[in-house]
């Protein structure tokens, strides 16, 4: 886009209705150059099949059908399709029956060598499945040939088995009724099975043999490699054989008949090795000229100009189908933003002077009462805040836009939450990875879960890099403090002389306040994760609260764009005023419990005052927890009192206003004026107003999650160290190898763990932690959502959103 990112960030950018002209003879090459415009369907009454360029999408897509396939013949020949360097333009009337010829011609050739290697591979099967047969049935067939026409009536599996195998070469056969052969090959697993319906059927008077094939045979009956074996069944009588053929059949067994004698048997043996040799030699010449018939294509840039070619037809022609046609060209409508509006008017001026007076086109802005679609200008880094934004909800046009916002506050608050300095650390050089190497790795996997994790790379190193910071403020390294500027803490007088097992040599000597974070001391501290704990749960509700209202003084910035007074003097200021009353004053509190100095006296527990304030009871206290500060019992209860005045402010002025002045609804610029009973209009009102009191005290205390995930982390991270890294330094060995191996192990099993479990699993619910605060708690102060996107007719996005090329 031709414009800066900046003027449609913070809030969508004001779009217009523009209204076309176009002569049938300009309107296909107009269409071309109209990006920036999201087109009307103009014939909202008409079906798929009452469109003008119906005929022409369906032909395209019959074009594309071929070259799907011309792709999918490309990829399992394994060839490289070379790219253009240059995108091609859309082709012209006659380029575009030039190229459906060529590829009609390459794909009736295509389809004409892969049907003629079908076949031939077809034949090669068969051929192999012969030879497999005849050479595991030799044996027994010389065997049974040296015997004179007799009968297996009567003999048992015993007697048959050791017939099969040659053990009755002399005996004596009764001559009777013709013995049939059944040969054939079945899949392995049904072998057992086979058997077993052939003895059911046949009883005693039918030879079932099974001979392995060593190796499973390429089956392009069914495109797989399947193991087989060879069965052989002989049996006396017609009418036994065909219910054996029949149980072939059913099985999916394949057939083969053997020759009658020794000449014949030889005879068909040189045949089949024949005719396989010949087989292979043309299925191998003929895959020859297949693969250079494709390689020629791909190498010639000619399929991907192809694909790109068709693909913008398909969408240029679906796009005229919105067009409403009439006697002298096409009317047409769409949506442009307004800053782009001067782009679109040198588009037609250009194209004015391109096709001359016969072909003039012409545009203008038309008035309109339809809701305008959400345009918000981005870039690589905004996306990936925008998309967590949009998928709670589209903005409502011209509605303020969370998502530059976000950009510090989303990883601000996952870092609160996770907190550890080496951690983010590891966090952020991944990110950086991803970051540096994007282009090598935008389309290096097709993984879905990879390509969330890229998408997101700069939404990941902010996160790290806050992560660092928040980390070094707890003093928290994986799972340990570091002491860099020396503890400041001090010693009391009494404590000087006793006997103290510290670890830290300065902790006796300090005199300033630690410069940057938690001082290392309280690392040794047995009441360490009381002080903690403590901090991090004020400062949850401090990021909590100061967030909600920033949220609400976004609203005001809503209000003022759509002039709307009455929200600004009965909403705005009454969700302030009751906002500020209560858990203003709570931090205001914390704030001067953290400045007094309560020497050894225990401090007053701010959540009981709290407590008190809403109950308005004030208990006698001991002198030193007298009101911390002068007239605190007064300014309480004027506090309590001023937000519930507040209340009946929000509940009622605002729908009483409404009815009586029949105000109408500036909620987004041009909706259609609709009327409202007086009961609907006080019934929204009483569902908004409630859910912002009580959604200010539950709000407040979700954003308890900030120390809550923080306190989990952090006691992982140090059970992790503890379990592993400890027991791993702690090895009692006397060999110095066995010391080393052991502390290496256990730190690569300490290093595997912390990626899979404190960075990804804990990362990940801090981040889904983090969403939550930010679609429920922040943006419910200000947020509507119930936007739509704005979506132009761009060949470059239609390019990447197609999926008739796998890249």
């Amino acid at each position: 886009m031709p414009r800066s990112i900046g003027s449609g960030v913070f809030r969508s950018e004001e779009m217009v209705l523009c209204q076309l002209f176009l002569q049938s003879n300009v309107a296909f090459e107009t269409t071309c150059h109209l990006g920036i415009l999201e087109f009307r369907d103009l014939n909202p009454k008409m079906n798929a099949y009452q469109r003008k360029y119906v005929d022409e999408v369906r032909h395209i897509g019959e074009v594309q059908r071929k070259l799907v396939y011309l792709n999918q013949q490309l990829i399992n020949e394994n060839i490289e399709i070379v790219k253009p360097d240059v995108e091609p333009l859309i082709p012209r009337y006659r380029e575009i029956i030039e190229m459906e010829n060529r590829i009609d011609v390459i794909d009736t050739k295509l389809r004409h060598i892969n049907n003629y290697l079908d076949s031939l591979r077809l034949k090669e099967l068969e051929l192999i499945e012969r030879s497999k047969i005849l050479d595991k049935t030799t044996e027994l067939l010389e065997t049974t040939r040296r015997q004179r026409s007799y009968s297996v009536n009567g003999l048992d599996d015993y007697r048959l088995e050791r017939m099969a195998q040659g053990q009755l070469k002399n005996r004596n056969i009764p001559e009777g009724n013709k013995i049939y052969t059944a040969t054939g090959l079945i899949r392995s697993e049904k072998a057992l099975a086979f058997r077993k319906i052939i003895w059911r059927v046949c009883g005693q008077n039918a030879l079932v043999q099974f001979y392995d094939v060593e190796t499973p045979i390429n089956d392009v009956r069914v495109n797989e490699y399947i193991q087989k074996k060879v069965f052989l069944i002989m049996c006396p009588g017609q009418q036994l054989f065909i219910k054996i053929k029949k149980i072939c059949d059913a099985f999916h067994a394949v057939q083969y008949p053997l020759p009658e004698g020794d000449l014949q048997y030889k005879q068909m043996r040189a045949q089949v090795e024949n005719e396989l040799r010949d087989v292979k030699l043309i299925i191998e010449e003929t895959h020859s000229q297949k693969h250079k018939t494709l390689s020629a294509v791909a190498a010639a840039e000619n399929f991907q100009t192809w694909v790109i070619q068709f693909t913008k037809l398909r969408g240029i022609f679906a796009t005229m189908n919105l067009y409403q046609k009439t006697e002298k060209g096409f009317l047409v409508e769409g949506w442009c933003s307004n800053n782009d509006y001067s782009l679109l008017t040198g588009i037609i001026d250009q194209i004015n002077k391109k096709v001359g007076v016969q072909g003039q086109a012409c545009v203008e802005k038309v008035p309109t009462n339809s809701t305008p679609p959400t345009y918000f200008r981005s870039n690589k880094f905004i996306k990936g805040f925008q998309n967590i934004v949009d998928s709670y909800g589209v903005a409502t046009y011209r509605e303020i836009n969370p998502a530059p916002y976000t950009i510090i506050t989303f990883p601000f608050l996952f870092a609160i939450m996770f907190a550890d300095a080496g951690h983010g650390t590891v966090m952020l050089l991944f990110a950086l990875w991803m970051i540096l190497c994007e282009r090598r790795l935008k389309n290096a996997s097709k993984n879905e879960i990879w390509l969330t994790f890229f998408d997101g790379r700069y939404i990941i190193g902010l996160m790290g890099a806050f992560s660092i910071y928040t980390g070094s403020i707890y003093n928290d390294v994986f799972a340990k403090g570091i002491n860099v500027f020396g503890t400041s803490f001090k010693l009391p007088n009494h404590l000087n002389h006793t006997n103290v097992d510290l670890s830290i040599d300065s902790l006796h000597k300090g005199t300033k306040p630690y410069p940057f974070g938690v001082d290392p001391a309280w690392q040794l501290s047995e009441n360490k994760i009381l002080f903690l704990n403590s901090f991090k749960m004020k400062l949850s509700v401090i990021l909590g609260v100061s967030q909600m209202f920033f949220g609400v003084i976004l609203s005001l910035f809503n209000h003022i764009h759509r002039k709307n007074i009455v929200s600004i003097l009965f909403e705005f200021i009454p969700q302030t005023i009751f906002l500020l009353s209560l858990f203003g004053y709570l931090i205001v509190l914390v704030f001067a419990k953290w400045l007094i100095v309560w020497d050894d006296k225990p401090a007053p527990s701010i959540l009981i005052d709290f407590i008190n304030m809403f109950l308005m009871k004030y208990p006698d206290k001991p002198a030193y927890l007298a009101p911390w500060f002068d007239h605190k019992q007064l300014i309480q209860t004027i506090l309590l009192i001023l937000a519930l005045m507040q209340v009946p402010i929000m509940l009622l002025v605002k729908p009483v206003i409404k009815v009586v002045f029949h105000s109408k609804n500036h909620d987004s610029i041009g909706n259609e004026d609709h009327s409202e009973s007086t009961g609907d209009v006080f019934i929204h009102q009483a569902i908004h107003t409630i859910e912002y009191c009580l959604g200010s005290i539950s709000h407040t205390a979700s954003y308890l999650r900030l120390w809550a995930l923080s306190l989990a982390h952090s006691q992982l991270s140090e059970v992790l160290w503890s379990m592993v890294m400890r027991a791993g330094f702690a090895s009692s060995s006397s060999n110095d190898l066995v010391r080393i191996a052991t502390t290496y192990l256990a730190f690569g099993f300490w290093a595997i763990l912390t990626v899979a479990i404190l960075i990804v699993m804990e990362g990940l619910s801090a981040f889904l932690h983090a969403l939550r605060l930010h679609w429920v708690e922040f943006q419910s102060k200000f947020y509507q959502g119930s936007g739509f996107t704005f979506r132009p007719f761009d060949l470059k996005t239609i390019l990447t959103e197609t999926n008739i090329l796998a890249e």
